[in-house]
């Protein structure tokens, strides 16, 4: 800002800290009365979580879904909040069909857009019909310590070892860490391979 007088001039900088809404898609939850999962043939309420963490609060948000996935149709499309609070999550509610003939496991993309007052954004997520259980075995009983997709980190690596006990309570052989002598402070991981859990609800060991 530029002030002058009759005696002199001054430039002042200030500055000014706007707050605006950030909403973006958080979670979805599939309530079909079952097993909490789209199942081909199955109409169902599919609840999306959005979060705002922006500054400020956004309000009369009309939220649309879309998509063009051949094995969905979407029942309702519009949903309306009156106001998505600053750091905190709301909840829109569509309803979906899934084709009978859709793949287990098929995964489905939809598109989202919100417009509000003074306020827009989108973006997508994903939905898995019937996510296929995925299944992690490993006895290692292989000649190669640690197996192929397993990796070591952490402090003291070479404390990692196949063995032919059976300690943990399963069958020999077993991966076993073996470290009373020299003691140490730290961390010691036998990381498995990445698992893409996409569509999934819960994990079981």
């Amino acid at each position: 800002m530029n002030i002058t007088s009759n005696e002199n001039s001054w430039t002042i900088n200030f500055f000014i800290e706007l707050y605006a809404p950030n909403v973006n898609f958080e979670l979805l939850f599939v309530d079909d009365g079952e097993n909490g999962f789209l199942d081909p043939g199955e109409t169902a309420d599919i609840y999306v979580y959005f979060l705002n963490s922006g500054g400020a609060d956004a309000t009369n948000i009309l939220t649309t879904l879309s998509e063009s996935d051949q094995y969905i149709t979407l029942n309702s499309t519009n949903y309306t909040f009156s106001i998505l609070s600053a750091g905190y999550m709301s909840t829109g509610i569509f309803n979906i069909t899934a084709s009978s003939t859709a793949p287990i496991g098929h995964l489905v993309t939809f598109n989202w857009t919100m417009d509000g007052d003074n306020f827009s954004a989108d973006g997508a997520f994903d939905l898995a019909i019937s996510p296929v259980p995925i299944l992690l075995n490993e006895d290692f009983s292989g000649t190669t310590y640690p197996p192929n997709g397993w990796t070591l980190s952490g402090v003291d690596i070479d404390d990692w070892s196949q063995a032919s006990t059976s300690n943990a309570g399963g069958n020999s052989p077993e991966s076993r860490f073996y470290a009373f002598a020299p003691h140490y402070t730290g961390e010691s991981r036998l990381v498995s391979p990445v698992i893409n859990t996409t569509g999934s609800a819960y994990l079981d060991f």
